[in-house]
C-alpha cells in the first residue's frame, strides 16, 4: 500500500475513530481521513470528494441509510468497476428493512453485534500488529461491544483495568469534540502508532473537562426534560446528545429518551432506551421517513434527522408507535 492514495471515510465516534486508526496503521503512505455519517455519505461521495484522486477507499462504521442505500451501492459499484478503485466497506449496524442483497462489486464486510473496530482488526488479519488489539478494544468499549468472544480473547493480552482506563479517557475526550475533525485526526494518528491516549495532556484534559460538563448536563436535563406519553425529551442540548438522551429517559421516566440539537432547519437527535426496551433502529427507520427525515442505528441506541417544523409531530408519532407495541 506504500504508493496507494487512500481515502478513509469514517464515523466520528470512538468506534469509528479506532477503526480508522487500525486501518491507517497498516498504510505506509499518508491516508486522507474524511468524517461522514449515514445521511451524508452519498452526497459527500458525489459532491464533496474527488473520488478519482484515490486508488483505495475504505468506509468504516457508516450504516446504510434506509432511503439512500440503493444509490450508495450503485455509486460504489461504479467507482469499483468503472474507475478501478479498490473499495472496502466495514460496518456493524443493522441493515435497512428494505435491503435486498444487491450485487456488490466491492469488499463488503458486515456483522451485527460486534464493533466495527473488531471487524476491522479481524479483516486485516496478519497485516495487523497484535499489539494494536488494545486500539480495537478501545473502539469496542466505546461501542459497548467489548464482551464478544473475540474481544474477550483479546483482553487476555492485557490488564483489563488499564484498557478501561485508556478507553475511558479516549471515549470521554471524543464525546467532547463533536465536529472538531482536525482534533479527531490527531487522535487517529497517535492511535495508529499505538500510543496511549493518557500520554497526551490535550486528550486527558479534554476527558476531564467532559466528565465535569457531563455532570452539569445531567443536572440540566433533570430541570429541562419534557414528556409526551412514553417519550421523554430535551431540546437545544448544551453538550453530548447521546448522554443527554439517556439522562432524559431516566429523568423523565419514559420508555425512550431523546436529546435534540438544531442544525439549520433540521433537528438532529440521539435516542436511547433500556436493554429491554423497543427496537429503536426498527422504529426510527419506519417512522422518520414519514416526516421527511431519516433514522436508525442500533437496537438500544440510535439517531434521527427530522425537519424542525415536523419535530413535535414526529415525537407524537413515536409515542403512538410505542403505545401500539405496548398493547401487543
Amino acid at each position: 500500500m506504500t504508493n496507494s492514495k487512500v481515502l478513509i471515510l469514517t464515523h466520528g465516534d470512538c468506534d469509528g475513530v479506532c477503526s480508522a486508526a487500525l486501518y491507517k496503521s497498516i498504510i505506509k503512505s499518508n491516508a486522507t481521513i474524511f468524517f461522514t455519517h449515514p445521511h451524508g455519505i452519498l452526497s459527500d461521495l458525489n459532491n464533496n470528494i474527488e473520488t478519482n484522486d484515490y486508488d483505495k477507499i475504505v468506509i468504516l462504521d457508516i450504516a446504510l441509510n434506509e432511503t439512500t442505500w440503493p444509490n450508495l451501492i450503485h455509486t460504489l459499484n461504479n467507482l469499483s468497476k468503472n474507475c478501478d478503485v479498490d473499495i472496502t466497506y466495514i460496518d456493524h449496524h443493522p441493515l435497512p428493512d428494505t435491503y435486498s442483497n444487491p450485487p456488490i462489486k466491492f469488499k463488503f464486510i458486515w456483522s451485527e453485534g460486534r464493533s466495527t473496530s473488531e471487524l476491522t482488526f479481524q479483516f486485516l488479519g496478519d497485516k495487523m500488529d497484535k499489539w494494536m488489539s488494545r486500539v480495537a478494544l478501545y473502539g469496542a468499549i466505546g461501542d459497548y461491544s467489548d464482551e464478544t468472544p473475540f474481544m474477550r480473547k483479546m483482553y487476555g493480552m492485557w490488564d483489563k483495568r488499564l484498557i478501561y482506563f485508556e478507553g475511558g479517557i479516549l471515549t470521554q475526550a471524543l464525546e467532547g469534540s463533536k465536529r472538531e475533525y482536525d482534533y479527531k485526526r490527531r487522535i487517529i494518528k497517535i492511535l495508529s502508532e499505538n500510543e496511549l491516549p493518557s500520554k497526551y495532556e490535550w486528550i486527558w484534559n479534554r476527558a476531564i473537562e467532559m466528565a465535569l460538563k457531563e455532570e452539569e448536563l445531567r443536572e440540566w436535563v433533570e430541570k429541562k426534560v419534557k414528556k409526551i406519553g412514553m417519550v421523554s425529551f430535551v431540546e437545544d442540548v448544551p453538550g453530548s446528545i447521546g448522554r443527554a438522551a439517556r439522562y432524559a429517559m431516566i429523568s423523565g421516566g419514559g420508555k425512550i429518551g431523546i436529546a435534540i440539537e438544531s442544525r439549520g432547519n433540521m433537528a438532529i437527535m440521539s435516542v436511547r432506551t433500556y436493554r429491554d426496551g423497543p427496537d429503536l433502529n426498527k422504529m426510527l427507520r419506519k417512522v422518520a421517513p414519514r416526516f421527511g427525515g431519516s433514522g436508525g442505528g442500533h437496537k438500544h441506541a440510535a439517531g434521527a434527522r427530522i425537519p424542525i417544523d415536523k419535530l413535535y409531530q414526529f415525537i407524537k408519532e413515536l409515542n403512538s408507535y410505542l403505545e401500539i407495541i405496548n398493547l401487543r
